[in-house]
């Protein structure tokens, strides 16, 4: 309806000027500016006034828009929707390109697959809603980011049997058991039991030591650890003896070997031993907590256990440290450590809803665990900048926030694609955008254009374009009519301001051009160069217009956006 409106209105802008010189369409001009029917009654009584009496109509507008004329509605109702449409191809374009790299990087869908999911069945041409649907998506998305990486790890078959990888999976799986109420006694025995290749990985020697202690160190019946207290005040000789016991176990287990443990070093072993056990009566305190927790406390506690669910793993790596005393192995256990320092700090921060933080360590997560082979620099970054996009979006507290979110991220589609993919095509068409050039008056005598001035601002040339597409490219001759550059500009900053200060007049953005255009391939930008009868309307303040005194002549170069708004014609 919209650019119907505008058809016409360039329509009755010509019919106009053709007629301006015509006393009974005066006429009836002077009747349509009547606000009132009893005003419209009082003037058919007298339907020819002295035209020569000067009128008393007030040229200013009133705060409820009072003697607004409707020349000026028409531009400002026009320059308002030429700054949504700008916005809306903006953003169409961002979430176009979001879908483009969907498709070509995998690591993108595997990461945020049901964001992926949304921008794919997204309607090309509507600006998506950013509703309650895809906000959950996002936090979904973020949330389940360490799931989601293994997901995608598990179908690479160099990196799933990686030490690193079961340290990553294994760390996962400890939070999200414990979630279940499962005791962490329990969880290790569980992912002991599943990698159990003790002699060939170091991460299976480690989480299979750490299963040794916990099940020697639970209490009578079986229900707890013991406690500190306890061990420590064991005679040298029951210490020796536990040490013993538990020597002999990994023994058979294939732990240890026969010269790692005896009486000369046991006082090292049983102080490691009482270390864990701290670790572990912590652990248990902790759980009592989160069991009666409130919700002031939970927070506190849940990031307390997560910290220490972390310490026993970490207690595992540095001793097997110290029982796998060689450079390799000490390189890959403290990469295995660091890499569950950020894996339990990912899911912590979604956890407690701090998913700005999260999606900070799921990035570091994310290129700890892929070399260059699988995360390249380009894709890397595209998951930091969609990443970015969706943790702002998730977080904003209102709709206007998302909306200025949206416009931050877009980047220069939409029906603008029509003429790039077209044989030919003839447009009603507008190109808001900035120009450079060159003006000069004009008085239409024989050289009187005197191009001196280098000039540049906003410009908004309303008209027909003529387009033939090629290469996804478009190349058009563009017939401006009318130029409202100055009521554009002023929308851009002002656009929820009621009505514009100061009526304008048809003549005061008349404004005839000729323009060549290329339209970029894949975004709505054009470059346009020509030659144009500018505006007398200039500028508009917050308090008046601002006119030049007479029409001058402008060549120049315009970066604008494509806006198509009525289709005329279409070869494809």
């Amino acid at each position: 309806m919209k650019q119907l409106l505008l058809t016409l209105i360039l329509i009755v802008f010509i019919i106009n000027l053709s007629y301006s010189k015509n006393k009974v369409y005066d006429l009836s001009l002077e009747i349509a500016k009547k606000n009132t029917i009893d005003e419209i009654n009082e003037f058919s009584t007298n339907p020819f006034p002295n035209t020569n009496q000067e009128s008393t109509e007030s040229e200013s507008i009133s705060p409820i828009g009072i003697g607004v004329t409707l020349t000026t509605k028409i531009v400002d109702a026009t320059a308002k929707f030429l700054v949504e449409r700008t916005k809306e191809e903006f953003i169409l374009t961002f979430f176009d390109k979001f879908r483009n790299q969907i498709k070509n990087k995998p690591i993108l869908k595997a990461i945020f697959p049901n964001t992926a999911l949304l921008v794919k069945s997204q309607n090309y041409f509507l600006v998506p809603s950013m509703g309650k649907t895809w906000i959950g998506a996002f936090k979904m998305d973020l949330q389940e980011i360490p799931e989601n990486l293994e997901k995608h790890i598990c179908g690479l078959t160099n990196y799933k049997y990686q030490d690193e990888f079961k340290a990553f999976s294994s760390a996962i799986k400890i939070f999200r058991m414990q979630e279940q109420g499962i005791h962490p006694a329990t969880i290790i025995k569980y992912i002991a039991s599943q990698y159990n290749d003790t002699k060939n990985n170091i991460f299976d020697f480690s989480i299979n030591l750490i299963n040794l202690f916990s099940s020697n160190l639970r209490d009578s019946d079986n229900s707890t650890w013991l406690s500190f207290d306890k061990l420590q005040k064991m005679s040298e000789k029951q210490k020796k003896a536990f040490i013993a016991l538990i020597y002999r176990d990994g023994l058979s287990k294939q732990l240890f070997d026969s010269s790692q443990i005896n009486k000369n070093n046991y006082s090292i072993h049983f102080t490691n031993i009482l270390e864990l056990l701290s670790i572990l009566e912590h652990t248990e305190i902790i759980i009592k907590n989160l069991k009666k927790h409130n919700n002031i406390s939970f927070l506190k506690n849940y990031n307390e256990y997560s910290r220490y669910l972390y310490k026993i793993l970490d207690w595992g790596i540095n001793y097997s440290i110290l029982l796998k005393d060689d450079t390799d192995n000490i390189k890959k256990l403290n990469k295995i450590s660091l890499l569950l320092d950020k894996t339990f700090r990912t899911i912590n921060a979604f956890q407690t809803n701090k998913i700005g933080l999260g999606l900070l360590y799921g990035l570091q997560l994310t290129e700890a665990l892929l070399d260059s082979t699988q995360l390249t620099d380009t894709s890397f970054k595209k998951i930091v900048y969609y990443g970015n996009f969706m943790v702002d979006i998730a977080a904003a507290d209102s709709t206007t926030q998302i909306k200025d979110i949206i416009n931050k991220y877009s980047m220069p589609v939409g029906s603008y694609q029509v003429k790039r993919k077209s044989s030919f095509s003839i447009d009603l068409n507008a190109y808001p955008g900035l120009y450079i050039g060159w003006e000069g008056n004009v008085n239409f005598e024989p050289k009187s254009l005197n191009m001196k001035s280098i000039v540049n601002g906003v410009t908004a040339p309303i008209g027909f374009s003529l387009s033939c597409g090629y290469t996804d490219n478009s190349f058009s001759l563009f017939l401006s009519i009318i130029d409202i550059g100055a009521p554009f500009s002023y929308r851009w900053g002002n656009n929820s301001t009621q009505g514009l200060p100061e009526n304008i007049k048809w003549e005061q953005i008349f404004s005839p051009g000729v323009h060549f255009v290329w339209g970029i391939k894949d975004a709505p930008v054009s470059i346009m160069a020509g030659i144009q009868y500018t505006p007398l309307l200039r500028q508009i303040k917050t308090d008046k217009n601002i006119l030049n005194e007479i029409n001058t002549i402008r060549c120049g170069i315009t970066f604008a956006v494509d806006i198509p708004i009525f289709g005329l014609l279409v070869d494809e």
